[in-house]
């Protein structure tokens, strides 16, 4: 911040380093406020924390089943693969899976199954009603490619988000910058 680099890099000064780059477990603030930046989610909060769409529209079919329709723009992951409803449920399948021990698997054991409609489409299927469920689905998406071969994210973000991770230096200073 004290320098004059104009190389559109955002160096961030945090009180407490991310615990993990990786939307699967984090579950820290700092961790959370920059997986925001890198990764996108299928809903977001407003200002009155209420959910609202971000990647993707929904609406309840059913109290028991939600469809998912992501949005056409801006649906590419860093290495410039594009995000599909494939890699939506393999994140929320990997999630799930109680041997990748993810600290969000307890919120969304609501879970029944996830049905891939086609490539920007797919139900969610409950076991109960919940009618906050879509507030859940805040966990940024990540290349089902990386869930399938267990791929650590954790100092290597790759998400779809509007930085790109840059570095993280051994002092912990965490360098990312706006896409191009």
């Amino acid at each position: 911040a004290c320098t004059s680099k104009t190389d559109q890099v955002i160096r961030f000064g945090v009180a407490s380093a991310p615990i993990s780059l990786d939307p699967r477990f984090a579950t820290d603030a700092t961790s959370s406020r920059i997986n925001r930046l890198l990764y996108q989610r299928l809903v977001d909060f407003d200002d009155q924390y209420q959910p609202v769409p971000a990647l993707a529209e929904w609406e309840a079919i059913s109290p028991l089943q939600y469809r998912f329709k992501l949005r056409q723009a801006g649906r590419r992951f860093t290495n410039g693969d594009k995000l599909t409803a494939e890699d939506v449920k393999s994140t929320f399948d990997f999630i799930l899976a109680e041997e990748n021990a993810s600290p969000h698997r307890g919120t969304l054991q609501i879970i029944e199954r996830i049905h891939v409609i086609d490539e920007h489409t797919l139900d969610f299927f409950l076991t109960k009603s919940d009618p906050l469920f879509p507030g859940y689905l805040n966990i940024g998406i990540v290349p089902a490619k990386a869930n399938a071969e267990k791929t650590s994210l954790d100092r290597k973000p790759m998400g779809s988000g509007p930085f790109v991770y840059e570095s993280w230096d051994h002092v912990g200073t965490l360098q990312i910058r706006r896409k191009a």
